[in-house]
């Protein structure tokens, strides 16, 4: 399986740029990863691929704890998931048309989240989700 994490925009704070390429770094010894940037949700949409499972992270998704979340990894990998794709939306948001072709929602917290920070907490989450499923010591 591999996990495409795709942004609505490009960074504009380079510190978070950095932290998010170290996750992303972590994560290649479990997965195959890949992240890239399209300009508008309605880009990655009119391009999507027959085999990407699409998760949009909105605040009307599902909340998992660490364990769960690592859970719901392995289910995608058990069930031949061949793209698991995380689409960090725009600052206001998706529309209820492209939650609609979502396969998944998710929400990373109740909180508001600037997106380039959820980026980082989606990255160290699904770095975090690896440990679990090895039996790693990173979570305790």
């Amino acid at each position: 399986m591999t996990i495409k994490i795709i942004t609505i925009g490009k960074f504009s704070l380079k510190p978070v740029q950095a932290l998010f390429e170290e996750y992303l770094g972590r994560i290649r010894r479990y997965f195959s990863i890949e992240h890239g940037n399209v300009k508008s949700p309605e880009a990655y949409l009119a391009k999507r691929r027959p085999g990407d499972f699409l998760v949009l992270l909105d605040e009307r998704g599902k909340n998992f704890d660490s364990v769960a979340f690592a859970k719901w990894l392995e289910d995608k990998t058990v069930h031949s998931v061949k793209n698991l794709v995380f689409l960090v939306g725009p600052a206001g948001g998706f529309s209820e048309q492209e939650r609609h072709q979502a396969d998944f929602l998710l929400n990373l917290s109740p909180m508001t989240l600037q997106h380039e920070l959820a980026l980082v907490v989606l990255a160290e989450q699904i770095y975090r989700a690896c440990t679990i499923l090895k039996g790693e010591p990173y979570h305790k």
